[in-house]
Parts: structure tokens; C-alpha cells; sequence
């Protein structure tokens, strides 16, 4: 539907088939076009030639074509971030291209399933992109901070430091508290720095999961 502002009414609804699903997830606007987050990809509205474009999909670059939700990047009108199943993917407008999609293998997210995004902008007109993580099957929830102008990973944040409920070791000494589950990596709560830090992954030790732990003290 299209709602006149002139006569204050909604034209007929119609089947457009350059929507590429009925389900709708999120929209954003920039420079007269409207892009629209489905399940089937990024449908594209021009507003100023009353017109549906090509749809974003995967033959764009995207790595999963459900979409949950789209981020025009403030620092820079020629970015719109994109929230997907497989990872954060960075949209350039003027090449209609997917340049590049961040994961947790590739480029150390939280997660790899992202659920809503958000951002600020610096004085020096710098952008922060934070992306939510659901945590979709194995994943825990969490968010990524993410530096729009080198689409780098700065920060994660846990919601919960436990990648899982199920303990099976613990430990204690002057530094902290060292806790082992059934999945990795071993969680390391420093006392000193008041905070939690990841230890050694799953498949860097011998064999997992670990029952016992004993700290030396060194």
C-alpha cells in the first residue's frame, strides 16, 4: 500500500513483484529509495519513479537471504548494513554490491546469527556500528562493535559469560576464577580487572570436555 498525503488516503493494495516476500522485517530510506528487509532478500522501492527495483539477494553478495533488519552507516550515505543469519554484511550502494560480510570465524563477531543493529556518530563524524546477536542455535547472545569506515571488529559483549550452563571444572587462585563447560572456550573471570576474558578453545586442548582443573598459582 501507498498512502497519499495529498488526499490523506491508501491507493489500492496490490501483489508487487519486486517485493520479494510477504514477510517484512525492517525498512530504511536514503536518496529516494526505500529498501525493505525480508526473508527473501532486500526488495528496493524508488520512491521518485513510483517503481520497484531489483531485489537484493544473494547473486549481490548476500551470504543469507532472510534479512532481520537494515542500518543506513551515519559516517558514510553509501553504506547500509544488513543483519543476517550468516553474519553483518556491508552493502555498497553505488556498486549494488555485498562488499564484505563479518563472522565470528572470520572476523571475531560474538555471533554469527544477527538479530538488530543500532549506531552512534562521533564529533568527528566517525561511525559505531553495534550489531545484536540472538543466539541462534549453539550461539549465546551478545553484541559487536563494529568500526563503520574499516568494518573491523573493536569490542564483543556477552550477555551471559558462560558459553554454557553446564559447569564441568573449576578452579581458583590469586587471578581469578578459571571455569570449564561442555563447549568452549574455558571462561576466565580476572580479579583484577574485574571482567570476564575467553581462555583456551575446544580444539586447542587434547581433549574436551575437561572435568578437572588445578591452578598452580603461577
Amino acid at each position: 500500500h501507498a498512502y497519499n498525503l495529498t488526499s490523506m488516503q491508501f491507493t489500492h493494495g496490490k501483489l508487487l513483484a519486486g517485493l520479494p516476500s510477504n514477510t517484512i522485517n525492517a525498512f530504511e530510506t536514503t536518496s529516494g529509495i526505500t529498501y525493505v528487509a525480508t526473508d527473501v532478500g532486500v526488495g528496493r522501492y524508488d520512491s521518485v519513479n513510483g517503481e520497484w527495483m531489483n531485489p537484493i539477494s544473494i547473486a549481490n553478495g548476500l551470504q543469507s537471504q532472510i534479512v532481520e533488519d537494515l542500518l543506513l552507516d551515519p559516517g558514510d550515505s553509501n553504506i547500509i548494513w544488513m543483519a543476517t543469519q550468516s553474519g553483518l554484511s556491508q552493502y555498497n550502494i553505488s556498486t549494488n554490491q555485498v562488499t564484505s560480510t563479518l563472522t565470528t570465524q572470520n572476523d571475531g563477531m560474538a555471533g554469527n546469527s544477527v538479530w538488530a543493529l543500532t549506531a552512534i556518530q562521533d564529533i568527528n563524524g566517525f561511525s559505531t556500528i553495534f550489531a545484536a546477536h540472538d543466539g541462534a542455535g549453539a550461539e549465546r547472545p551478545g553484541i559487536s562493535e563494529v568500526v563503520g569506515s574499516t568494518a573491523i571488529v573493536s569490542d564483543t559483549h556477552k550477555f551471559d559469560q558462560l558459553p554454557s550452563n553446564f559447569v564441568t571444572a573449576i578452579s581458583a587462585d590469586w587471578w581469578g576464577v578459571h571455569i570449564a563447560t561442555d563447549v568452549g572456550p574455558i571462561t576466565h573471570w580476572n580479579s583484577l580487572a574485574n571482567e570476564f576474558e575467553d581462555g583456551i578453545a575446544n580444539w586447542q586442548s587434547a581433549s574436551w570436555p575437561i572435568t578437572d582443573m588445578y591452578s598452580d598459582g603461577d
